[in-house]
């Protein structure tokens, strides 16, 4: 499959293209969250294992913005989620049935 490929060819580049600025304040959340386990602390200094597959966990919670996977500009937002608060219109109704309701589309 050509998207295989394609994948498969561009996170063989982001397992080595990751970069950390010197912002890191070596904080470890990233060695925390990563779940290829890329990242470690050693001798008061990151060090990059080569296994990325571009999750970009790391690039959204780093506290100081200080990593960078393959476009390597300064971080200015950063991905926190979806949020998922559940409005309640009446106390008859879920916050779910009211959103379906209203959002009918939303059930694809």
């Amino acid at each position: 499959m050509v998207t295989t490929v394609y994948f498969d060819a561009l996170e063989k580049k982001a397992a080595r293209d990751v970069r950390i600025s010197s912002e890191c304040i070596l904080c470890g959340k990233c060695v925390r969250i990563c779940p290829m386990k890329n990242f470690e602390i050693s001798d008061q200094s990151m060090v990059l294992l080569n296994q990325c597959t571009l999750c970009y966990r790391c690039v959204n919670q780093c506290p100081q913005k200080a990593i960078t996977v393959l476009v390597h500009t300064k971080v200015t937002k950063q991905y926190q989620g979806i949020n998922l608060s559940i409005s309640v219109e009446s106390s008859n109704r879920t916050g779910y049935s009211w959103f379906f309701r209203k959002n009918p589309l939303s059930r694809l």
